[in-house]
C-alpha cells in the first residue's frame, strides 16, 4: 500500500492505496479497488477513483482514459474534454497532446501493442490549434515541441509550422532546457540552439536534456558535465552519473557505490553500495539498498526507510511500452543469490552497455505484465 512522507519522514497520508502519484498542483492521483481518482494533501478522494487511468495535473488539466479513450478533465473533476482519444498527454504551454490514431508495428504482436499516431495539439476547450498529422510528436518546452516527419525529427512551434528542420535522427526525443536540445550527427550527440544551429560539437555517444545549465557527457566510458557552451564542467571520471537536480546529481564513483556531488565537482554526500540513487526533489532522494528503499536528505540523513526488502509500487507509463523483442539473454533474472543481489547485477550490466563498455552476454530490459 503507498502513503506519503513529509520532508522530515513523517507520515502525513497513512499508506491505504493500491497505487499512487506525485502531487502537482495540490493534488495526485490514487487507485483504489481498480480504478483511479484524486486525492488532496489530506488524502480526502477529492475526484472519486472511476478512471481506468489517471495522469498528472497540468495547467489545470489532467489526462484520464475510460473504457480504453481518453479525454481532460478539470480540477473538480469535470469533463473539460470528453473521452474520445487513443492516447493523450500532459497540457504543456496551454496545449494538450493527442493521438487519435493508432499504429501497428510489424516488429512486435499486434494484438498486444500499436503506437499513438496522428498526434496533434488542442487548446483547453478541445478544440485542435495543431491538426492531427505526425508520426509521434512530444510536450512543448520552451516554445518548441519535438515531432516526427518522415523518420526525422524535427521542431514546430505553437502554431504548428516546423522551425526547425526535420532532419535528426529519431533515436531519441529531445526536449529545449536551458536554450538547448539534442541531436544525433554521426554516431555522436550534439546540441542544438533555437534556430537550428549546432553550438555544442558531437562529443558523447549518449545524451540527455541540459538541467540546471548542466547536461551529461561520455569521454572515454567515463561520465562528467558539459555547461551549455559545451565546455567540461566537470570532468568525466564516474563509472555513470544522473542529471543534476536541486543542486545534486547522483555518480557511481566504482560499480554500485553511488553518491552525491555538487555542481563544483565535489562529493557532498559520500558514495555507499546501493542499487540505485535518484535525483532529489523536495529535498528528499530516494536510493534503493540490500535492505530496502529510503529517502536521505541533502547531508545524506536517513529521514525514511521502508522494511525490509519490501516492493515498492511503480506506476506504469503511460501508454505502455512495446514488449521488447527477444534477446540473447530473456531471463536475466535467472541464477542463485537473492533477488535484489541478481537485480543489482542486471542493472550493473545495463549501465556499463549504456556506457559503452564491454559485457560477458548482451541485456535487454523485458517488461512484461506489468
Amino acid at each position: 500500500q503507498v502513503g506519503y512522507i513529509d520532508a522530515t519522514g513523517r507520515t502525513i497520508i497513512t499508506p491505504r492505496f493500491e497505487d499512487a502519484g506525485d502531487f502537482t498542483e495540490g493534488l495526485a492521483p490514487a487507485l483504489v479497488e481498480g480504478k483511479w481518482g484524486y486525492i488532496d494533501a489530506t488524502g480526502t478522494f477529492v475526484i472519486a477513483p472511476r478512471f481506468t487511468w489517471a495522469s498528472d495535473f497540468s495547467q489545470g488539466l489532467a489526462a484520464v482514459s475510460v473504457e480504453g479513450k481518453w479525454g481532460y478533465i478539470d480540477r473538480t473533476g469535470a469533463w473539460v474534454v470528453q473521452p474520445q482519444f487513443f492516447a493523450a498527454g500532459h497540457f504543456s504551454e496551454g496545449l494538450g497532446l493527442l493521438a487519435t490514431a493508432c499504429r501497428r508495428d510489424p516488429g512486435y504482436d499486434p494484438r498486444q501493442f500499436c503506437y499513438p499516431d496522428k498526434n496533434g495539439y488542442i487548446d483547453r476547450t478541445g478544440r485542435f490549434v495543431i491538426q492531427p498529422r505526425f508520426r509521434m510528436a512530444y510536450d512543448f518546452a520552451q516554445g518548441f515541441a519535438a515531432v516526427e516527419v518522415g523518420n526525422k525529427t524535427g521542431f514546430i512551434d505553437t502554431t504548428g509550422a516546423l522551425v526547425i528542420a526535420a532532419k535528426w535522427n529519431t533515436g531519441f526525443h529531445p526536449k529545449f532546457a536551458d536554450g538547448r536540445a539534442a541531436v544525433q550527427i554521426g554516431n555522436k550527440w550534439g546540441y542544438i540552439d533555437r534556430t537550428g544551429r549546432v553550438v555544442i560539437q558531437p562529443l558523447s555517444p549518449t545524451a540527455v536534456d541540459f538541467s540546471e545549465q548542466l547536461t551529461l557527457v561520455v569521454v572515454d566510458h567515463k561520465w562528467g558535465f558539459i555547461d551549455t557552451t559545451g565546455a567540461i564542467a566537470i570532468v568525466p571520471q564516474f563509472y555513470l552519473a544522473m542529471p543534476f537536480s536541486e543542486g545534486l546529481a547522483a555518480v557511481q564513483v566504482s560499480p554500485g557505490m553511488w553518491g552525491y556531488i555538487d555542481r563544483s565537482g565535489r562529493i557532498v554526500i559520500e558514495p555507499r553500495r546501493r542499487i540505485f540513487a535518484s535525483p532529489f526533489a523536495g529535498g528528499l532522494a530516494r536510493v534503493a539498498e540490500q535492505d530496502g528503499s529510503r529517502y536521505i536528505d541533502r547531508t545524506g540523513n536517513i529521514v525514511w526507510a521502508e522494511s525490509l526488502r519490501t516492493a515498492v509500487a511503480q506506476r506504469p507509463a503511460a501508454p505502455p511500452a512495446p514488449p521488447a523483442r527477444p534477446a540473447a539473454d530473456t531471463t536475466p533474472l535467472g541464477g542463485t543469490g537473492s533477488l535484489v543481489d541478481r537485480v543489482a547485477a542486471v542493472v550493473d550490466r545495463a549501465e556499463a552497455v549504456e556506457a559503452g563498455r564491454p559485457v560477458d552476454r548482451p541485456v535487454e530490459l523485458i517488461m512484461q505484465d506489468a
